[in-house]
């Protein structure tokens, strides 16, 4: 995932980014992701403490939350990147202008 990342970002700084959006699959592996991309834990939200292992779900789920006020407010430079089952993998740059984000209906 980090080599996935870095080729997503085809030479531009990591700084330049403003969130990095990774699927949610447990803490550790995004922890590992921040300390070996040398990301700032503020770029890289995680909510898989409230949410759990939401699957191929966690991305959108993680923008309608803690990257909500970002994404609705102001233009957003973001890597999404997700893996998951049978190593399918796959990260996008994204730059987004202010977004309609839906809000998160809890049960």
């Amino acid at each position: 995932v980090p080599a996935m990342v870095t080729d997503v970002l085809a030479g531009d700084d990591p700084a330049s980014v403003g969130a990095y959006a990774f699927h949610q699959a447990n803490r550790f592996i995004i922890q590992n992701l921040i300390r070996k991309l040398k990301l700032t834990p503020e770029a890289v939200p995680v909510n898989i403490d409230r949410f759990g292992n939401t699957s191929m779900s966690s991305i959108p789920l993680l923008m309608t939350t803690d990257l909500s006020a970002r994404l609705t407010s102001q233009p957003t430079r973001m890597v999404a990147a997700g893996f998951g089952v049978g190593l399918s993998w796959g990260a996008a740059l994204l730059d987004l202008q202010p977004l309609k984000v839906a809000e998160t209906i809890a049960a």
